[in-house]
């Protein structure tokens, strides 16, 4: 089953505590590209949630949201540092007595001072709110997994139909590419004929045999046909993006050389439809995972 790269999911987890709520973006990219903004305190948690993003998701261009809502007050008492708060105030009124301003909130301009207050880290309480936190996250992956399933089958419909395009311009092709024998024949006598009065109707066979095989796309055709069940089969397979892009470049190669070889203006028509099919596939392509 094919995914879209292009969703989101979102998700909260809810205790007594705290609320979590995990925002996931993602986008079509070459490879996994991730990048997460969630509260400082949890740093250290940022690998593990790296690894079971990519795990995951597996590719795209991935924004990672998480925001913690506390609904209690800490129960863990906060330091001041006293004497580097004495330390600040003395600076800042050496400041304000040179610009003569007033220090009436010095102490408020104080505490958001960097280190002036510090809250001692519980990993306990660090390990429980991630617990909580985590959770939020599964969901998200989840919720955006399944945004990317219910796109991969609009995709899918729409691939179906390009191809189905594709194939109705090939069989038409095959019905028509034997009619260029009989003009191509028609050409050359009144060629010959131009050229010299004696027709040398061996001769002209020769000639034939040699455009026949120059410009014969029976192969061509057959490959495609190949080509196309191959990447209608290989839709149905998990993650299987990079695959159909190979594919289809192996589907363009069949129909240039269709182009090359056709020598007719109606097989040529065709050619070009079927490219402009390809290219939309290819478009789509670059947003399957």
């Amino acid at each position: 089953m094919i995914r879209s790269m292009t969703a989101f999911g979102s998700a909260v987890k809810e205790t007594e505590d705290l609320i979590a709520k995990t925002e996931i973006k993602s986008l079509n990219s070459k490879s996994f590209d991730l990048r997460v903004r969630m509260p400082s305190k949890y740093s250290e948690k940022e690998i593990g949630v790296h690894k079971k993003l990519e795990r995951q998701l597996v590719r795209g261009k991935i924004d990672v949201f998480i925001a913690v809502k506390f609904l209690k007050a800490s129960k863990i008492k906060s330091d001041i540092n006293t004497n580097l708060a004495i330390e600040y105030f003395n600076d800042l009124k050496k400041i304000t007595n040179k610009i003569d301003l007033k220090t009436d909130n010095a102490l408020e301009i104080i505490l958001k001072m960097p280190e002036v207050i510090s809250t001692p880290i519980a990993m306990d309480s660090i390990n429980e709110e991630w617990s909580v936190i985590e959770n939020s996250i599964l969901l998200a992956i989840k919720d955006l997994d399944e945004f990317r399933i219910k796109e991969g089958i609009l995709l899918k419909s729409e691939l179906a139909n390009y191809l189905n395009e594709i194939e109705q311009h090939y069989n038409s092709v095959d019905k028509i590419k034997d009619q260029r024998v009989d003009r191509i024949k028609e050409k050359l006598e009144k060629k010959i004929k131009e050229i010299t009065s004696n027709f040398d109707n061996e001769r002209l066979e020769q000639e034939l045999i040699f455009y026949i095989e120059k410009f014969d796309i029976t192969e061509e055709i057959e490959r495609l046909k190949i080509h196309i069940k191959h990447f209608r089969d290989t839709i149905d397979i998990d993650n299987s993006g990079k695959k159909l892009n190979f594919i289809s470049q192996e589907i363009g190669r069949e129909i240039n050389t269709i182009g090359s070889k056709a020598n007719d203006s109606d097989i040529q028509k065709h050619v070009v439809s079927m490219k402009n099919e390809l290219e939309k596939i290819k478009q789509q392509l670059s947003n399957i995972l």
